[in-house]
């Protein structure tokens, strides 16, 4: 994801389209960043979310809702934390401003077989990732029961006057603004 914003944010030159790529695969690219880089270098990206580990993958489509990841395989899950309990579905206004972030922001696992392996004798890690059978990303999302958003990672969360919020949706929203990368 990060990569994709790195070349855009250099300033344009002549050669930047003097290539034989068709496309290329990103992963957690923000829109933003993802149609800049198609449109600058000509290339289709294919773009989507998932673990390093192998964890859990969510694939883009073309109408999934703006900002989304894209429909959440089966097993794929928001969960509490803490419990393991599913999180209450996501609720959006006319804008698509989430209404209900306390109950429905959880941690994505996936429930299902994944290709995580483990950590190279790193036990406590495995431990960390693998619980209850799952594999916990450690990312933090939300679901409306048909689409997964991204809101930030376990650890990424800003503390202001006593609340936690995820600091995602704040770098989505500084994007917006001209000159920002």
């Amino acid at each position: 994801g990060k990569p994709l914003s790195y070349n855009p944010a250099r300033e344009p030159r002549p050669v930047d389209g003097d290539h034989t790529h068709v496309s290329i695969v990103g992963n957690e690219g923000t829109e933003k960043d993802v149609a800049r880089f198609s449109e600058r270098f000509g290339v289709r990206v294919i773009d989507s979310y998932g673990s390093t580990e192998g964890g859990v993958t969510v694939r883009r489509s073309p109408d999934q809702p703006k900002g989304a990841l894209g429909r959440p395989p089966a097993g794929v899950l928001v969960v509490d934390p803490e419990s393991a309990a599913p999180r209450a579905l996501a609720q959006f206004d006319e804008t698509g401003r989430l209404l209900n972030p306390r109950e429905c922001i959880g941690e994505i696992v996936n429930t299902g077989p994944s290709a995580f392996e483990g950590y190279y004798k790193n036990d406590e890690a495995v431990g960390a990732r693998t619980r209850n059978g799952w594999y916990w990303s450690g990312d933090l999302g939300y679901t409306d029961g048909d689409w997964l958003w991204f809101a930030g990672r376990d650890y990424d969360w800003l503390r202001v006057d006593g609340e936690n919020f995820s600091a995602a949706p704040v770098e989505r929203i500084v994007s917006r603004f001209p000159g920002v990368v």
